[in-house]
């Protein structure tokens, strides 16, 4: 064979090689990048999977707190209004209020206030221990109780067993009310001791209240308001 044609088969073996070569190096290639999607493809599905996965238990965490709030409010109204009607029964119903009255008129309080209806039908309760309470005076006093409270910076069982012992003993009371800060001039007083010596008990109880919501009326719902 000539040197020449040596030459040439040479080079054209070494450009097959060559071709060769560079075909199985993009083979090569294509796999890693095969390998690669499937890797990445896999990761992404693992990442899906785990979000989806979170999402699902986030769910359910957030459906048994919905669950459990609902229980625990509903058992806090079931307790609230069995105390109220074992109030009542025990006291004879002489506030001449019903239970369900007495929760109508915490549900409407509610809506205009800051204060739950749980914790209003609580006052109410403890308003209902003291018999001289009644009718009309007792819508009054469950109002000032919210009022006092809003104003005075104290829980509403606070306010009324306060306001309770104030109309429930006028004389009594209206000087434990001066004490805490409600104002009563000295002519009021008279005229308040005057009424409850001579067994006009509810006019008394009117002069109490009314002073109340000169001075603090309106406040529990004013508070609602201003809470944007």
């Amino acid at each position: 064979m000539s040197t020449g044609r040596f030459d040439y088969e040479l080079r054209a073996n070494a450009s097959g090689f060559t071709s060769e070569v560079q075909k199985a190096e993009r083979s090569v290639q294509q796999l890693d990048k095969a390998q690669k999607g499937a890797t990445d493809s896999s990761e992404k599905w693992n990442k899906a999977a785990t979000a989806t996965a979170a999402g699902i238990t986030a769910v359910a965490a957030a459906g048994a707190l919905a669950l459990r709030k609902v229980v625990q409010e509903t058992s806090a109204a079931d307790d609230a209004m069995a105390g109220l009607n074992a109030v009542l029964k025990s006291t004879g119903g002489v506030s001449g209020k019903t239970a369900e009255e007495l929760s109508r008129t915490a549900s409407s309080l509610q809506k205009i206030t800051t204060y739950g209806d749980e914790a209003i039908i609580g006052a109410q309760t403890l308003i209902a221990t003291f018999k001289n309470v009644r009718g009309d005076t007792f819508d009054r006093t469950t109002r000032a109780v919210l009022d006092l409270s809003t104003v005075m910076k104290q829980d509403l069982n606070s306010s009324a067993l306060q306001l309770g012992k104030a109309l429930e003993n006028p004389i009594k009371g209206v000087n434990a009310l001066t004490r805490s800060g409600v104002s009563f001039s000295e002519a009021q007083k008279d005229v308040i001791k005057g009424l409850a010596e001579t067994g006009r008990l509810a006019e008394a109880q009117t002069l109490i209240l009314a002073e109340l919501e000169t001075q603090f009326g309106g406040s529990a719902e004013a508070a609602r308001n201003t809470m944007g």
